[in-house]
């Protein structure tokens, strides 16, 4: 009789239970040690753990170490983030695109956009968003959840590991998973035709399994990453890839405003670097820097 399983996936959580997938492919209902939580603190979707068998009950017992841990929805070992846009119903938010590639960069995790209900749209529109983000370097896939166009493009580009779909509220996140699953498993929401926002349709986070072996998360509410968790507003510059060939200015501490020397202004000018980047960089320093302030007055004990 099996007495261990070596390694297998937490897929979902369920009080203080998991369900996890073994290596053949089953799942299987296992109790946590309290050990192991005193250890490592909480298991997250996505872990991998050693099970044995006590009186009758499978016990996760060790956790195999870590890759990347995803906050803001609880994720492990996730091999990409997915952010998932629409130019049209809704349209393009720019800030939240943008603000999301930085957040992704300055957690380190992989990220490509993907552009949902291209049906919707004119090739021209296809056009400028490809002149606009594939210069970044970021992987662009377009792709129509209602007509299926681009999605095995998008499947062979998440591979076998763990994909994380993230986006604004009416992007389509559901119907696309429904999609990349090969079947309808998940309700999806209407766009509310007054606020063009879609309705939270997820309410836990669990690892669904696609038809070529890797995962993908459910994710409830992955929405937005604050920045300012993650960063001091002199590191922003790091997290723009493209500026990276041009730092350090002559000043190090360099806003990339005024200063003389700036060598990411001077790439803008000469069309190196996008300008609205620049711009972006400019409106989250400002963010961070406000939320700085705050932080400072709140250790001080001057905020209520």
């Amino acid at each position: 009789m099996r007495t261990e399983i070596a390694s297998a996936r937490v897929i979902r959580k369920e009080g203080k239970a998991i369900w996890v997938e073994t290596p053949e492919g089953d799942l299987v209902r296992a109790w946590v040690k309290g050990a192991l939580v005193q250890k490592v603190g909480p298991l997250r979707v996505g872990d991998r753990v050693r099970l044995e068998a006590k009186e009758g009950d499978w016990v996760a017992v060790d956790l195999h170490p870590r890759k990347r841990l995803l906050i803001h929805p609880p994720v492990a070992n996730v091999d990409h983030v997915l952010s998932v846009v629409t130019l049209r119903e809704p349209s393009l938010d720019e800030v939240w695109l943008n603000r999301m590639l930085v957040g992704a960069e300055a957690l380190e995790f992989p990220v490509a956009i993907v552009v949902n209900k291209v049906d919707l749209l004119r090739e021209e529109e296809r056009s400028w968003m490809r002149t606009r983000y594939a210069p970044l370097g970021y992987p662009l896939y377009f792709v129509s959840a209602r007509t299926g166009e681009g999605l095995q493009d998008l499947l062979h580009f998440m591979g076998h590991g763990i994909a994380v779909l993230a986006g604004p509220s009416g992007v389509g996140k559901t119907s696309l998973l429904n999609r990349l699953l090969g079947e309808e498993k998940l309700p999806v929401g209407d766009l509310s035709r007054k606020t063009q926002r879609g309705r939270h349709t997820t309410s836990e986070v669990r690892l669904l399994r696609l038809p070529h072996g890797g995962y993908v998360a459910d994710t409830p509410g992955f929405s937005q990453i604050r920045l300012g968790e993650w960063m001091e507003p002199d590191e922003l510059d790091r997290y723009f890839p493209e500026f990276q060939p041009f730092l350090p200015c002559a000043f190090r501490d360099c806003t990339h405003h005024e200063e003389p020397g700036c060598n990411i202004r001077a790439a803008v000018e000469r069309g190196e670097i996008p300008a609205f980047r620049l711009a972006f960089y400019h409106q989250f320093r400002e963010e961070l820097d406000a939320y700085l302030a705050w932080k400072r007055k709140k250790r001080s004990g001057r905020t209520r």
